[in-house]
């Protein structure tokens, strides 16, 4: 019998100095990527958002559970920092996304705010506000909205290929991490497969599209407008879920009502109402004869979010977790018999408590208000529009997964848009183009350290 020798001997485990050699050379590819990206801003803004919208929540490693979305944000750090806007004055949002995190560590710190909210709040929702604050507004608003809008079509395409395909790309990736696998596992309604994407939930992606139809109304390629909205619209669709549903009706009409002659076009705004009568006329039957059969199912999901409702907030305190909170296994919050908690504000009240959840309630209801008073004078932004869109999915849904930080996206470019005057002029004349249909001129000199002053008098080029 013929003896190996021991010096051809199979080693049976892994050179310890593997794992660590590995992670240097992670290291290392990042950080020549953002050095790469720091003087790339739209190509820094392009990976950030391709990261959230394709790339799964639940693709952690275990050793450092950190989003894909906050890793990428890390990325394109020094292009945010080196490529400073001209806006420089404090925004109310920038003030109520400080105080939510003063007070989140305050709730966690001295009181019992679990330790998973307050590290959302920080790694998802402020990383990704100055995404949208900061990095759109330096890309500009023709490039931010057109790459929001190729986004949007981009996942709706995929929700419909998962819809007639019978195919989920993330389907049977919970392996990757045993304490966020679940996001994995496909929904069903009815007995078929909901459309998920990268969003481990229907109505997380569905939330997702419709926060992207603002946009696609604006798209620089005025003949891709409607088509660009029917992909979309289409993909909310075959999530099966009401609340994105609502949102993306909503959102469709605001476009259509509220966005200026400049941004969305006679023939656009003329075509998209007439379509949208005819979907309401043929569509909407269809849609509500689907739900009408599903009441089985349905009822019990509406039933479980009004004892939500009912009991929630009798237990809530002003700053902390409320009473008959606990933390599963996988550090979520269970509250009372309840194995989820189905609606940001009420998952928000139960980590952080009163304070907090009215501060951001104000907050939206202060966006609202100036969507609507901006719609009147016809300079309402397609960021503005989307948030506001987003209240019947906020109100059916919690910020999970990469939801929260589209969500805070939307409020970064939506401060961002509605404060560019603030660069100049305050006022703008009725002739004038509107703040986010200027062209990117004004800020090329994105390297310099000194802000750049903004002349309301030199002609502006319309984007759209």
């Amino acid at each position: 019998m013929a003896v190996i020798s021991d010096n051809l001997r199979v080693p049976t485990s892994v050179d310890p100095l593997t794992p660590t050699l590995a992670a240097i050379l992670c290291i290392t590819v990042a950080a020549a990527v953002a050095a790469f990206l720091a003087t790339r801003p739209r190509a820094a803004f392009a990976v950030w958002m391709l990261t959230l919208a394709c790339v799964p929540f639940w693709f952690q490693l275990p050793s450092l559970p950190i989003p894909p979305a906050t890793i990428a944000f890390a990325i394109v750090a020094p292009a945010i920092w080196v490529n400073r806007p001209i806006q420089k004055k404090w925004l109310l949002a920038d003030s109520l996304l400080s105080g939510v995190i003063l007070l989140g560590m305050i709730a966690h710190i001295i009181i019992d705010s679990p330790r998973y909210a307050i590290t959302a709040v920080i790694l998802q929702w402020m990383t990704a506000y100055l995404v949208g604050r900061r990095l759109a507004l330096v890309c500009g608003w023709r490039y931010t909205n057109d790459l929001l809008a190729i986004v949007g079509v981009a996942a709706g395409m995929w929700s419909l290929i998962e819809y007639f395909a019978h195919w989920h790309a993330f389907e049977g990736t919970g392996n990757v991490n045993a304490s966020l696998g679940f996001w994995a596992e496909i929904q069903l309604r009815g007995g078929v497969a909901r459309s998920e994407g990268a969003f481990g939930h229907a109505i997380a992606l569905g939330g997702f599209l419709a926060m992207t139809i603002p946009f696609a109304f604006t798209y620089s390629r005025r003949s891709l407008r409607l088509p660009f909205v029917a992909i979309v619209f289409a993909g909310i669709l075959f999530t099966l879920s009401r609340g994105p549903i609502l949102s993306a009706v909503l959102v469709v009409i605001m476009s259509l009502t509220m966005l200026s002659s400049r941004a969305i076009g006679a023939s656009v705004r003329a075509f998209g109402i007439i379509l949208s009568i005819l979907a309401t006329i043929i569509i909407a039957p269809k849609v509500m004869s689907r739900f009408s059969s599903l009441d089985s199912e349905l009822n019990p999901s509406t039933d479980y979010r009004e004892n939500l409702w009912h009991l929630i907030p009798h237990d809530l305190v002003w700053i902390g977790q409320a009473h008959h909170v606990g933390v599963d296994s996988h550090g979520r919050s269970l509250y009372r018999e309840f194995g989820s908690i189905d609606s940001t504000p009420l998952l928000i009240a139960l980590d952080f408590g009163w304070i907090i959840v009215l501060s951001l309630t104000i907050g939206m209801c202060v966006i609202a208000l100036r969507t609507i008073r901006d719609g009147i004078l016809g300079r309402t932004s397609p960021a503005s529009i989307a948030l506001v869109g987003q209240i019947p999915t906020l109100l059916t849904v919690a910020l999970i997964t990469q939801y929260g930080a589209a969500v805070w996206l939307m409020v970064g470019i939506a401060a961002a848009q509605h404060a560019w005057p603030l660069a100049g002029q305050r006022s703008l004349r009725p002739t004038e183009p509107e703040p986010w249909e200027t062209d990117r001129r004004a800020l090329d000199a994105t390297h310099r350290r000194e802000p750049v002053p903004v002349d309301i008098q030199t002609p502006h080029i319309p984007v759209y």
